[in-house]
C-alpha cells in the first residue's frame, strides 16, 4: 500500500504540468507582429547615382524587423526570458549589399493581475502588456505599441 501512494501522487503532479491551460499563459515563444512606431517590413525604391556610362539604375532596398519573445523559466511566481529583435537592409540590384543586427536581451515578467504583466526587459525598456488569448499587446515606456502573437 504504501509503494502506491506516492507513485499517485508524482501522477497526479506530473498530470497537472502536462494538461492544457495548467501552465503559466505567458510562458512560451510570441512572434512581434505589429509595432505602432513603424512597418516590420518596407521597401523603397530610389535612382542609383549614374555610372561611369551615365546611365543610373533603380536601387530596392528592402528594411525587415523581427522580433521573438521567449518566456520559459518559471521559478515561483518569477518568470524569465529573452526579447530577440533583428533588423536585415537588403539594397537588391544596387551592389546587392546587406547588412543585418540582432540584439538579444533578458526579461523577467510579473503578472500584475490576470492577463496583465509586466516585463522588464534588461538595458531596453518596461513594457506594461496585457494578454487576449494568442496576442500579447504590449506598451513601452515611451508610449510605442508591440503586438505579440503566440507561436508555440
Amino acid at each position: 500500500m504504501r509503494s502506491v501512494l506516492p507513485f499517485r501522487y508524482v501522477a497526479w503532479s506530473l498530470a497537472l504540468l502536462v494538461l492544457p491551460g495548467c501552465r503559466e499563459p505567458l510562458m512560451g515563444s510570441w512572434e512581434l507582429v505589429d509595432i505602432s512606431w513603424g512597418d516590420l517590413s518596407s521597401s523603397e525604391t530610389y535612382a542609383a547615382p549614374a555610372g561611369p556610362g551615365g546611365s543610373s539604375d533603380a536601387c530596392v532596398v528592402t528594411e525587415r524587423f523581427e522580433g521573438e519573445l521567449v518566456i520559459d523559466d518559471l521559478d515561483g511566481d518569477d518568470m524569465e526570458g529573452e526579447l530577440d529583435l533583428f533588423l536585415r537592409i537588403d539594397e537588391s540590384s544596387c551592389g546587392g549589399a546587406v547588412s543585418s543586427d540582432r540584439a538579444t536581451y533578458d526579461v523577467e515578467a510579473e503578472r500584475e493581475d490576470t492577463d496583465e504583466y509586466e516585463l522588464d526587459i534588461r538595458d531596453f525598456y518596461r513594457f506594461d502588456c496585457e494578454r487576449d488569448g494568442a496576442e500579447l499587446d504590449c506598451r513601452d515606456d515611451d508610449g510605442d505599441d508591440w503586438v505579440f502573437e503566440r507561436s508555440d
